[in-house]
């Protein structure tokens, strides 16, 4: 049976000494949260917050470039509905060619509040780091797993030509779909005043022709390379699913 989840009861931190401090995650307040509200028992550890919510942003937090240039470390905050940091996201992208959001990703992590590690996302088959600059390798075929190693899903581009991807359960059936929306971005383009961001519009479909039930908005500042992520979808989505897209809206390429 589901469990009714209590707040964790967290001690207020004290104020903070130097600007580092207010980048880091702080524990989650879960002032929003009523008695009333179930987590499914199927959770796991650290995605409490995320199996009650319907809306999450995604904020570009920091970069870290290898003194051997072989791959950079990307850092996001992911926010709640009310903008409070819930989740940090440390991921590992190929540098070599191009070090924007375009280039191939290698890993991410997502990690609670206290930086512990609660979903691994790691791609399949991946190829050297020239293939990716010289021949534009897109595969973008992910696992997602949970410690200690649970695997709780994937996901994939459906083709090459297209900005579509697909997201399987464990047993390898399709269960969401990814799919880029042209309508959203036409629009955004007429009425966009802001030339210096690219833009990317995304539905979340339960199946390739159904209605969309969720969308997926990026936008990258082609000046700094900074990107900015809104994701909404159903309160009572599967939370592994949910975790799942979170991984893809930041690995994806536009």
């Amino acid at each position: 049976m589901p469990i009714t989840h209590q707040p964790p009861n967290h001690s207020n931190r004290s104020s903070p000494q130097d600007e580092d401090h207010q980048n880091q995650i702080q524990p989650i307040v879960w002032k929003s949260i009523s008695s009333w509200h179930v987590v499914p028992p199927s959770c796991p550890p650290g995605l409490e917050y995320l199996s009650l919510i319907d809306r999450v942003y995604i904020v570009h937090n920091g970069y870290k470039s290898n003194k051997d240039f072989s791959n950079d470390h990307y850092s996001y905050h992911i926010k709640g509905n009310d903008g409070q940091i819930i989740l940090g996201a440390c991921g590992v992208r190929d540098s070599v060619g191009n070090k924007s959001q375009l280039s191939c990703y290698q890993e991410l992590m997502l990690s609670d509040c206290d930086e512990k590690q609660i979903v691994h996302l790691s791609q399949i088959g991946y190829k050297p780091n020239v293939f990716c600059w010289l021949f534009g390798w897109k595969s973008y075929k992910f696992n997602v797993f949970c410690p200690p190693g649970t695997s709780i899903g994937s996901f994939q581009k459906n083709n090459e030509k297209s900005q579509d991807y697909c997201i399987y359960d464990t047993k390898e059936n399709a269960r969401i779909y990814i799919m880029e929306s042209s309508i959203d971005l036409q629009q955004a383009q007429v009425s966009r005043r802001d030339r210096n961001h690219l833009l990317s519009f995304y539905e979340i479909k339960r199946n390739l022709y159904g209605q969309r039930i969720g969308t997926l908005t990026r936008s990258i500042n082609v000046t700094t390379s900074r990107a900015t992520i809104e994701i909404s979808f159903p309160n009572e989505m599967d939370v592994h699913l949910k975790a799942i897209i979170l991984g893809l809206a930041i690995v994806v390429p536009i």
